[in-house]
């Protein structure tokens, strides 16, 4: 052997360790690139579907009922039911409370599926600190929730609670305080706190 070929060798000997070394780092960088850009992503999609929530339940929780509104829901969820709007009686509002609260809930239904699909990727990457923090936010969405399908059955000057679910579906109080406004924002930003630096 000579000792081009030797001194060749032992070039092609040291240079692998290299190359697999510069190998090695790119398959890490690449992976980090990904793994940033899936947080991206899922950051994107959560936020997304947390403010479209929180523009539907700002529409759900206005006390107004328009009378097309009020159409479309007693045609939907009592069709057998015909009401006067100028002789309605109690049962009457029971019903059109009732449907026009499950129409505007059916409305955060698909938003809520979007939601869902990011909030498992989401705690996959972000984990338990996620997990809790998002199952703050629909435990006040459920609050919410089980008030408006209770309220229709609580009758006006029988239920004394009526008025405390009325102060907590839309916001009346007398001292200004909004319960559910408070507890629902502070959770938007608790999510808002671990996702807002990923996509800056």
């Amino acid at each position: 052997m000579n000792w081009l070929t030797f001194i060749k060798e032992i070039f092609e000997a040291l240079s692998f360790p290299t190359t697999a070394f510069f190998a090695y780092k790119g398959v890490v960088v690449w992976r980090e690139q990904l793994r940033g850009k899936d947080k991206y992503n899922i950051s994107k999609s959560l936020l997304k579907s947390v403010y479209r929530i929180k523009e539907t339940i700002k529409y759900l929780r206005s006390p107004m009922f328009t009378s097309g509104e009020i159409n479309v829901a007693m045609k939907k969820h009592f069709p057998e039911v015909k009401i006067d709007p100028f002789d309605k009686t109690e049962e009457d509002q029971k019903k059109i409370d009732s449907a026009v609260f499950r129409e505007r809930w059916l409305m955060i239904k698909d938003v809520y599926a979007e939601y869902e699909l990011a909030k498992y990727e989401a705690i996959v990457h972000w984990g338990t600190n996620m997990e809790v923090i998002l199952s703050e936010f629909e435990k006040t969405l459920n609050s919410l929730k089980i008030r408006t399908n209770m309220y229709p059955s609580l009758q006006p000057g029988l239920d004394k609670s009526r008025e405390k679910f009325e102060e907590y579906i839309f916001g009346y109080s007398p001292d200004g305080k909004d319960e559910f406004q408070d507890k629902f924002l502070s959770c938007i930003s608790k999510i808002e706190n671990i996702l807002l630096p990923e996509i800056k």
